[in-house]
């Protein structure tokens, strides 16, 4: 069940009717907001499944890397990006981000709670600002943490491959950092899909789809085109900010700048259909 808010009037002075100003409307709707993300015990159990997802997959991989050491070739082991490795983990827990965008969004629509809440705010354009500001705060805090962990935790498993790295080396903070600002867009990705779709199933479809058909279709193009739709392909070219080690394709800022973009299209969409 969705929390709902009823938002109190406010007297103007010297006017004859009962309203609110704009900015204090605001706040209340993003505090029903709030209140609804942090009430919904789904929402407590992908928190859950993100940080464990995020911190548990990159120490499997790290503590593998760290077991295997030895018995790997010389180039491999200069290849090996630590910081890179310690980040594995939003590979697979970024879909849990856009999913629970996808959510904040579709959940209204398909129990009929949007009803209510239009009615109490029947500003549309302000209940979807509301949420993109509660899903920004609350992916970001969270990514953000996740991601401070994983790194951690992966360092001290890769300790004794003499490869572990910390945050004062030079693009190992802009990767760790860079991927809270990655799995942010992603959950914003997720958020604009479910404007725009308005149905769970269909929204969650399409951020799949999104996130993984580019790279797969690219496989079926010749290498210059292949090339070109794998770098610049949502999830591509975002992750390129958790690289320390330079790697083929767009540079990290440049990655996320284009997946940025696609979020702001996508988001847009829908802002014009809300």
């Amino acid at each position: 069940m969705t929390a709902t808010v009823e938002f109190p009037a406010a007297r103007v002075r010297g006017a004859g009717v009962t309203t609110t100003a704009p900015a204090q409307r605001f706040r209340w709707i993003v505090a029903s907001e709030f209140t609804k993300l942090r009430t919904l015990r789904s929402n407590l159990i992908a928190l859950f499944l993100t940080a464990l997802g995020t911190v548990g997959v990159s120490a499997l991989v790290c503590a593998e890397t760290a077991a295997h050491w030895k018995y790997m070739q010389p180039f491999e082991q200069a290849d090996t990006d630590p910081t890179n490795l310690a980040l594995n983990g939003w590979y697979l827990t970024q879909l849990v981000v856009g999913v629970v965008a996808v959510l904040v969004m579709t959940s209204e629509f398909g129990s009929g709670m949007v009803r209510t809440t239009f009615a109490a705010a029947p500003r549309r354009h302000m209940v979807l600002a509301a949420k993109l500001f509660v899903v920004v705060t609350a992916a970001l805090v969270t990514s953000v943490a996740c991601s401070v962990a994983a790194f951690l935790l992966g360092q001290g498993l890769l300790h004794s491959t003499g490869v572990a790295t910390t945050l004062g080396q030079p693009g190992v903070a802009r990767a760790v950092f860079g991927a809270g600002l990655y799995a942010t867009l992603i959950a914003l990705l997720g958020l604009g899909l479910g404007a725009v779709v308005r149905n769970t199933a269909g929204a969650i479809s399409a951020l799949f789809g999104v996130l993984f058909v580019p790279p797969i279709l690219a496989e079926a193009f010749p290498s210059s085109w292949h090339n070109t739709i794998q770098n610049y392909s949502p999830m591509n070219a975002g992750a390129a900010i958790l690289n320390v080690h330079q790697t083929k394709g767009l540079g990290p800022w440049a990655g996320l700048g284009v997946l940025t973009i696609y979020v702001l299209i996508v988001l847009a969409a829908g802002f014009v259909v809300t």
